[in-house]
C-alpha cells in the first residue's frame, strides 16, 4: 500500500502493518486481495481502513434470505359471482340491522 499512496499511507498506518491487519489478509484468499487492491487503485484517493479494504476484497458477497428484496405477490383475481354473492349479503346484513335500530328506537 506504501507503494500506491506513499506518505498518505506512512502517515495512517506506519511503515509496518499491525498484527490486526496481517491477520486480516491471511484470512483473505489471493483472488480477494487482487480485487481490493484494483479497486483500491480505482476508487480511492486516500487509504482506506481495514474494514474498507476487506469490504472492497468482498464486494458480491451473496446477500441471506432474509435481507434480499421482498417479491411482491400479485393480487389474487376476485370472482365476479362470488363478490356478487358477498355484497348482497353485507346489504342484507346492514338493511336488517337498520330495520332493528329503527324498530327499536320507535
Amino acid at each position: 500500500m506504501t507503494e500506491i499512496y506513499g506518505h498518505k499511507w506512512l502517515s495512517a498506518f506506519g511503515p509496518k502493518p499491525t498484527d490486526l491487519w496481517r491477520k486480516a489478509l491471511q484470512s483473505l484468499s489471493p483472488m480477494e486481495i487482487k480485487n481490493g487492491l484494483e479497486a483500491v487503485l480505482e476508487k480511492h484517493e486516500w487509504p482506506p481502513s481495514l474494514v474498507e479494504f476487506l469490504k472492497l476484497c468482498k464486494p458480491d458477497k451473496p446477500l441471506c434470505a432474509a435481507h434480499r428484496p421482498f417479491l411482491k405477490l400479485p393480487r389474487p383475481r376476485a370472482n365476479p359471482e362470488t363478490v356478487s354473492k358477498n355484497c348482497k349479503d353485507i346489504r342484507d346484513h346492514l338493511r336488517g340491522y337498520c330495520l332493528l335500530e329503527t324498530d327499536q328506537n320507535a
